[in-house]
């Protein structure tokens, strides 16, 4: 069966930028980094006395806590670059904050705002009627019709012996219900070739509200910070499920790992270890798209791995060998347009470029990400190839005007690394936008956010055609790195959009937002009022 891919990359604006004029990164000191601010209540903004604060990525993590007047310090932090992550807190709920401590000793006046979470609750039941115990509920963040990608889980809960469940402290967003049963199990099963495959049999499936398999048919439900919905009630699915069969090779261990759809990240199914020869099955899953995630690595030898697309349609399915292969080394080409390649400036800050396999998760052994200081060739890997998709953040006043491999375009579609260089051409006469987001009555209105998309907005965007960011306590932000052309411009109450699905949102709230034309290096303003989040 062939499958089609298309992708989505958005570019999230960073909330902390480069100091303005500096055109090369120095090294960092290493000196210890400190951070200060504070955490308040939306919409009051009153303090938030006793948050728990985690650093993610700090050597020694040790959360802290918001003192009487919501303030909160963080000291002895080795340069980096960290995410701030505020503890669920009597039913609030907070975005993660990025924090660039490379080149910056302090940074203060940072404010974290909590919003009133949201809760969903309701019952599962089968086709008696009767409540369905120990089912696992999964809130999941709705990405639109954009069926290649994944959702995100925000949160997920189980179901009591009579088949209720309460999804608390959701931010406010869309997202879909889904029902799931135990995930199949591996087993040890010896088969003969000449064996016949293993019958089909009938078992729950996972099920999306209200009562569908497809997530294309399922409904998304959408919540405002605070809210709180009931009766939320579906049947869960009981469908024709089948098996497949496999094999270890005889010359070596094995790990082997089954995912669920060739989405952009993985869902993973059931996970295991083998011995050399050992023959296996897995039971119990319906019709879909599968992948088979296979590797081994012996003493002093260059690691192995496999990966098998599976179709299960009408019949179980028998995997007699797992091809092995090596890994690959993907070369980037990184120019500039209009500079000549002994020309070549440093950037002012690092390019970062990374793989994202589709349908399937990182084997150990892959290294999918690098850095350039300035455009040149590079190598970057290894990686085990496949279908993948192209993800980068260009250098602030830098957007992506091409990426190719072997003619192909991988700036807004599939790719798969290998032998052939990917192209990468950069411009650099990037526009500039500052907004400030106000209400219905022209007032400053702090922490929207605001999305910046092509005009016309291209049906698989990449990460020049839609930026995402998020205003601050007053309603300011800057959007650097523009490509010239003509935009739209919109902004939503906190939490309304995210990176799962800012494109959706974007196409049904953009329709007679303000145009933006902007030319070369042009810097502007605008003022953009906060939209109610519509159901």
């Amino acid at each position: 069966m062939m499958l089609r891919f298309q992708r989505m990359l958005i570019l999230v604006v960073p909330v902390l930028a480069l100091p303005a004029g500096l055109t090369q990164p120095p090294e960092p000191s290493q000196s210890l980094r400190t951070i200060e601010g504070r955490v308040i209540r939306l919409p009051d903004q009153a303090p938030a006395e006793g948050v728990e604060i985690h650093v993610f990525g700090a050597p020694k993590p040790q959360p802290v806590r918001t003192d009487s007047s919501g303030r909160f310090r963080i000291e002895g932090l080795p340069p980096g670059r960290y995410g701030l992550m505020v503890a669920p807190w009597s039913g609030y709920r907070a975005p993660e904050v990025p924090v660039d401590l490379r080149y910056r000793e302090k940074i203060e006046g940072l404010v974290i705002p909590l919003r009133k979470a949201a809760r969903l609750s309701g019952r599962i039941r089968d086709r008696a009627g009767q409540g369905v115990p120990s089912i696992r509920i999964s809130a999941l963040r709705d990405p639109g019709r954009d069926v290649w990608k994944l959702p995100d889980r925000a949160i997920a809960a189980a179901t009591d012996q009579e088949g209720n469940f309460v999804l608390d402290g959701l931010d406010q967003g869309a997202y879909l219900l889904l029902a799931e049963p135990p995930a199949p199990q591996w087993r040890l099963r010896n088969w003969a070739p000449d064996d016949p495959l293993p019958d089909p049999s009938r078992r729950l499936t996972p099920t999306f509200y209200p009562g569908v398999e497809d997530r294309a048919l399922a409904s998304s439900i959408a919540v405002l910070a605070g809210e709180e919905r009931g009766g939320l009630e579906w049947e869960l699915v009981e469908a024709r499920t089948y098996c497949l069969q496999g094999r270890a090779p005889q010359d070596g261990p094995v790990s082997v790992e089954l995912t669920s759809g060739l989405y952009l990240g993985a869902a993973s199914i059931a996970k295991t270890a083998l011995e050399p020869g050992q023959a296996w099955e897995v039971c119990g899953l319906p019709q879909g798209h599968y992948v088979l995630n296979s590797s081994r690595k012996e003493a002093q030898s260059t690691p192995l791995f496999a990966v098998i697309p599976i179709d299960i349609s009408d019949r179980s399915v028998r995997i007699e060998a797992l091809p092995f292969h090596t890994p690959l080394t993907q070369k980037v080409r990184i120019r500039v347009e209009n500079e000549k390649e002994g020309e070549a400036q440093d950037f002012p800050a690092p390019l970062r470029l990374w793989i994202e396999p589709l349908g399937r998760p990182l084997f150990e052994f892959e290294k999918p990400m690098m850095t350039a200081q300035r455009p040149g060739s590079f190598e970057l890997g290894p990686v085990a190839g496949g279908p993948s998709l192209l993800q980068f953040r260009t250098p602030p006043g830098y957007y992506a005007v091409s990426a190719d491999i072997y003619g192909a375009d991988a700036l807004r579609s599939v790719f798969h690394p290998g032998e052939h260089a990917l192209e990468l051409l950069l411009g650099r006469n990037a526009a500039e936008l500052s907004v400030q987001t106000v209400d219905d009555m022209g007032q400053p209105a702090g922490y929207a956010s605001v999305l910046l998309g092509r005009d016309p907005f291209p049906d698989y965007p990449s990460a020049a055609d839609l930026f995402v960011s998020e205003s601050d306590q007053g309603g300011s932000v800057v959007i650097t790195g523009i490509p010239p052309g003509r935009y739209r411009l919109i902004a939503l109450p906190s939490g309304a959009a995210n990176l799962v699905n800012a494109a959706s949102v974007f196409r049904s709230r953009s329709s007679g937002a303000e145009r933006i034309e902007f030319s070369p290096k042009e810097r502007r303003t605008a003022r953009a009022t906060v939209r109610s989040s519509s159901r």
